[in-house]
């Protein structure tokens, strides 16, 4: 009878052989047989012995030459979670860091979710070899996932693809990465999936032997320049080209750009050396220059891009860097723990960010706190601003000025008042972009946040560094300050809103013991004002009135069932030639009294001569469509103020359907009727609103409000100052 466990372990032996001294290997067979003892009589949902899947994890992480402890403590990443072993067994027998690596990747008993995968982060931060086992155990997890029922498949796969293909490249380790993706594109699209494989395949047919061609010529280009190179073709991963593809739009996707060329070399130089010549002899792209290597996009991928224009053939996607930077671009920070010890692993400076993790743990109030952090401020993409003194600082994409401030000192963050991105005056709320310079302008010495700094709506703070220390400032405050500051936002806050709902009702909304405890989460910052606001119109029952606006419903050729904004009040029909999708990006051609949607690339769009005939129309969900509310505004009448007006409103995603105006001795006094489709953009638009420099109030109407608002000023007037 076959022993499948002895040839898994052969196939872990023979790699652990080619590498590793005779005494690791020796400690690596009795940590083999001490795991088979253990999960004697276990088998997976294949119905091979469980003992396979340690083995296998194990045969992936010597396979990248690591340490003889890795390999051990992936043998036995199970041992204490599945069979009666207990870590203190794990130590006696192997050691300390065995048994934390062990530790790591072991589900905790009695714990929720959220809480396992805290404890998981927590421990990586002091080693990260708990994180390669755990991305390794799960990529064998998702190779076997046919076994399990299609509801644990999915939930799987998402999982994966919401915390460990992030973590995957947070580490650099693009291979994984890649692997994780096509493991999950399979279980959550398989027709997607086929379809694009499918494409690569024919693709390949016929651009790799072009491909070749050119890359021979690039080659022989270079080494008439002095410089020797190796190129290869490689492929774009299924789940790359799925992202890349216009939604809805897969069918008419084009594979020819699947394929990219790798140029390697042997220094640095050389790398801007063959980016010039081959520029030389080849357009490219503009826009498509990326220099990677001199402004790194992450800790380990380093490259230039470039685009080149090849005549008679598509454009060619080119990357250019050393061997050694393309081994660190692959593998990331593996290639750094290559052939180290326990001890230089330990002290590996590559992903500064982990230690970290064991001080965010630790100052987050809650595990939710700290997993959100993990989510947003650790595995979200990174952008890299600069100080004025040219320091690099890392942010999660989509950061603010005040963000950043908030990273480079918690001090800093609490006197900014300004920030200058570029050169030029900014508000906090500007969100960076990579390469941006960024200068904080500071108020007084010991001033603390603003309240608004808090409102999510507004959007100044988006990371979970900055949000935490703005609400500890304000927790350390008086009880006192507190209170009163409660009452001054909830008042005001019920006036913008125009809402007669009194604290004891909100107390009750909010299950609170009393009033003072409302005030003082309010003024505190740990009950959001955004909430408070919800809360209030939660209590107004025609808070909102239907749209007017004529919508045409469709039904595209998928049976999807969509709503489009009518022109003038006739009906939009589909085309014929094009078959626009719901949610796919469309123009309507008006001719002759009909309006046809066709898609914004239909030749009969592209050909029509008068621009002025074409309309760009928008898609409307069913369950979303708009509803009218009206907001009065009182502002210095400035020339700017319309267009400082719009902006906010239009960024929120509202529009403006109707906008009256009365001029007063001092002011402008406005009366907006706004399209909207939910509580939230009401609420943010009204405090977008009340922050801008020349408004002086914002307040929501009421329909009989809206109808007489001429006649109502004078109360309008007694009452303003209540804002």
């Amino acid at each position: 009878m076959t022993d499948i466990a002895a040839e898994y372990y052969e196939q872990l032996a023979a790699v652990c052989q080619m590498y590793l001294p005779t005494s690791s290997r020796e400690h690596i067979h009795k940590a083999y047989v001490f795991a088979r003892q253990a999960h004697e009589g276990q088998t997976r949902a294949s119905g091979e012995p469980y003992i396979t899947h340690p083995l296998t994890v194990a045969r992936y992480i010597a396979e990248l030459y690591l340490d003889e402890t890795s390999i051990i403590a992936a043998i036995l990443h199970d041992v204490v979670e599945d069979t009666p072993v207990s870590a203190e067994a794990v130590e006696e027998c192997f050691g300390k860091d065995v048994r934390h690596l062990v530790a790591g990747v072991t589900h905790l008993a009695g714990v929720n979710q959220l809480e396992d995968i805290a404890n998981f982060f927590n421990s990586a931060a002091s080693d990260v070899r708990v994180v390669l086992i755990k991305l390794f155990d799960r990529l064998h997890n998702l190779q076997t996932l046919e076994h399990l029922p299609p509801y644990k498949q999915r939930a799987k796969a998402l999982e994966t693809m919401r915390i460990y293909v992030p973590l995957a490249a947070k580490l650099g380790i693009w291979n994984l990465k890649t692997e994780l993706e096509t493991l999950i594109f399979t279980f959550i699209d398989p027709a997607s999936y086929e379809f694009i494989c499918l494409g690569i395949e024919n693709s390949a047919a016929i651009h790799e032997p072009r491909l070749q061609v050119i890359a021979n010529n690039i080659q022989k280009l270079l080494r008439n320049k002095g410089i020797p190179s190796a190129i290869r073709i490689k492929r774009r991963s299924p789940y790359s080209v799925y992202q890349s593809a216009a939604k809805n739009a897969l069918e008419s996707h084009n594979f020819s750009r699947a394929f990219r060329l790798i140029i390697q070399v042997d220094s640095i130089a050389q790398c801007y050396l063959a980016l010039g010549y081959i520029h030389q002899h080849y357009s490219h792209l503009g826009g498509s220059l990326a220099d990677f290597i001199g402004n790194p996009k992450d800790t380990f991928y380093r490259s230039l891009h470039t685009t080149i224009f090849v005549p008679d053939y598509s454009p060619v996607d080119i990357r250019i860097r050393t061997y050694e930077l393309d081994r660190l671009s692959e593998f990331g920070i593996v290639a750094r723990l290559q052939f180290s010890n326990g001890e230089e692993v330990k002290q590996l400076k590559d992903a500064t960010w982990l230690p970290e993790l064991t001080k965010l743990y630790s100052e987050s109030e809650t595990v939710n706190r700290f997993i959100d952090t993990i989510f947003h401020d650790v595995l979200e993409k990174q952008i890299t601003v600069f100080t004025p003194r040219g320091k690099e600082i890392t942010l999660p994409r989509g950061s603010t000025a005040l963000d950043f401030a908030y990273h480079v000192h918690t001090h800093i963050g609490h006197e900014c008042r300004g920030a200058v991105v570029n050169g030029k005056p900014t508000h906090l709320y500007c969100e960076l972009s990579d390469g941006d310079h960024v200068e904080i302008i500071r108020g007084r010495q010991n001033d603390g946040p603003l309240f608004e700094w808090m409102d999510d709506t507004l959007g100044y703070a988006t990371t979970d560094r900055a949000k935490r220390k703005i609400r500890e400032w304000f927790k350390r405050q008086e009880t006192r300050l507190l209170i009163r500051r409660g009452q001054e936002v909830l008042r005001e806050e019920r006036h913008r809103l125009n809402v007669d709902v009194t604290s004891h009702t909100l107390t009750r909304d909010f299950q609170l013991e009393d009033v003072k405890t409302l005030n003082i989460l309010i003024g505190g910052g740990m009950l959001p004002i955004n909430e408070v606001a919800l809360a209030l119109l939660r209590h107004v029952s025609d808070l909102f009135a239907r749209s007017d606006t004529p919508y045409s419903q469709v039904v595209d050729c998928r049976g999807q069932v969509g709503l489009l904004k009518g022109v003038n009040g006739r009906e939009v029909r589909l085309a014929s030639c094009c078959h626009p999708e719901v949610d796919s990006d469309v123009i309507a051609h008006e001719r002759n009294g009909r309006v046809i949607a066709h898609r914004s690339t239909c030749p009969r769009v592209i050909q029509v001569k008068k621009i002025e005939n074409l309309i760009k129309m928008e898609w409307v969900k069913l369950n979303e469509v708009p509803s009218v509310v009206y907001i009065l505004l009182e502002a210095y009448n400035q020339g700017s103020l319309i267009r400082d007006l719009s902006i906010p409103i239009a960024e929120i995603g509202v529009s403006i359907v109707e906008m009256d105006m009365l001029n007063t001795d001092r002011n402008l006094i406005l009366r907006l009727k706004l399209e909207l489709t939910n509580e939230q953009q009401l609420i943010s638009v009204i405090h977008r609103l009340a922050l801008l420099q020349n408004v002086i109030s914002v307040r929501r109407l009421t329909f009989e409000e809206a109808k007489n608002w001429r006649k109502n000023l004078s109360f309008y007037e007694e009452n303003r100052s209540v804002g």
